[in-house]
């Protein structure tokens, strides 16, 4: 079977799309890759016709409503599990639900997940992200439940990347460098620090082996709630440096086959005015050859099935 599309899809958690302001660090901070993708800081400002001048020949960009049509604001389990299913899942629960999927929603991920539906269609997806043994440890004590993404990666019977695959450039951290990563991680030996560009050069050669692969990264959400020591300005630098290590190492691919698909669950770093997430629409950024399908999309439900839709074109006789 000729591959017609591959999809790197980069999940950047808490990041929303609002104007340019002085508490908006999108606006303010050093992000010399999406600079150069969109001719401009990644604001609301670039929606307009006239913005999307400055974006590269195969870039778009799409604004994602994270509301979901449920009063309140958005939250994790709910707009994670949205995204990798293609279903409304607040709209199904009837709320947005914080954190962590519960019962309904690991059902719907069981039926729904994207990396099962990829490889139900004779192709092949992966999670990017590495996990340790200390983490599956606390998961065995319940002092951690799963995420949205290992519920993903279970429910297509996958088994999680780990310390080994980390250590041979097969998966990656979701702190990028594996700097934090490592302080909980207990690895003997230690691990190495690596650059956020070589992170992105990870991420890609993974893709020359899969059709799909979801990677995670909460930098930004832990700093718009304050939680990360190094703030909002650092994350998203790092995020910047990944995302230039993507583009650089992918030049070709995504002359090809390959389209890079960058995108949130709900708002939350753009407005440093406070700790809460947000009501603004989420980034849809895409870059390679089936970029152009992307631009029209107006929610986080239509992520997924835009991309099966691409995949079963492919998997026809």
């Amino acid at each position: 079977m000729s591959r017609l599309a591959r999809f790197l899809l980069i999940f950047v958690d808490g990041v929303g799309l609002a104007p340019p302001a002085p508490d908006n660090p999108l606006a303010t901070s050093a992000m010399p890759a999406v600079v150069s993708l969109l001719g401009g800081a990644l604001t609301s400002d670039l929606l307009t016709d006239e913005s999307r001048q400055g974006f590269q020949r195969d870039v778009t960009l799409a604004a994602l409503d994270a509301n979901l049509g449920v009063a309140g604001l958005p939250q994790s389990a709910t707009g994670q599990t949205t995204l990798f299913t293609g279903v409304n899942a607040a709209a199904l629960i009837g709320r947005h639900v914080p954190s962590f999927p519960g019962g309904k929603l690991r059902e719907l991920i069981e039926e729904s997940g994207v990396l099962a539906a990829v490889d139900g269609l004779g192709l092949r997806s992966t999670f990017a992200n590495a996990f340790s043994p200390a983490y599956f440890r606390l998961l065995e004590q319940r002092k951690r439940r799963k995420s949205v993404t290992l519920c993903l990666v279970e429910a297509a019977g996958q088994n999680p990347r780990g310390l080994e695959d980390l250590r041979a450039g097969r998966a990656v951290s979701w702190d990028l460098t594996r700097e934090m990563f490592a302080a909980h991680a207990e690895a003997e030996p230690p691990l190495e620090v690596i650059a956020t560009s070589t992170a992105g050069r990870h991420l890609v050669e993974l893709t020359r082996s899969h059709d799909l692969v979801v990677y995670e990264s909460f930098l930004t959400d832990l700093a718009g709630h304050g939680r990360f020591e190094g703030g909002a300005t650092v994350a998203l630098e790092l995020i910047d440096g990944l995302i230039a290590g993507v583009v650089d190492s992918a030049a070709e691919d995504l002359e090809q086959d390959l389209t890079i698909l960058i995108t949130s669950d709900h708002g939350n770093v753009e407005e440093l005015g406070h700790r809460r997430h947000t009501r603004n629409p989420v980034p849809l950024l895409a870059k390679g050859s089936h970029a152009e399908q992307f631009a029209s999309l107006t929610s986080l439900d239509e992520v997924t099935p835009t991309m099966l839709a691409l995949f079963g074109e492919q998997s026809l006789p």
